[in-house]
């Protein structure tokens, strides 16, 4: 009878173990995504600089690629929306 008994409470224990396992396995999913979502954006962002690179912008002297390249050229936009062409024809 005692080994009845223990085979229950193993039982026991073991659906508890397999209940908590489930509440588990929706975050562990939940965790899966976001590390693919996270390795897919590292890795667009890693060809969006390659592209970059290959693109020769590093031969123009730039010193960090295309962040500096980024920042010239929203520096040139603002620049240009600064100055009112169309007013000079009036």
């Amino acid at each position: 009878m005692l080994e009845t008994a223990e085979g229950y409470g193993r039982h026991a224990e073991n659906r508890i173990k397999m209940i908590m396992d489930m509440s588990t396995r929706t975050t562990n999913r939940e965790k899966k995504e976001l590390r693919k979502k996270r390795n897919y954006e590292k890795t667009a962002k890693a060809v969006a600089t390659d592209a970059f690179t290959k693109q020769g912008l590093r031969d123009l002297n730039f010193p960090s690629g295309a962040n500096s390249f980024c920042q010239l050229f929203q520096k040139s936009v603002k620049s240009s929306m600064q100055v009112p062409s169309w007013r000079a024809y009036l």
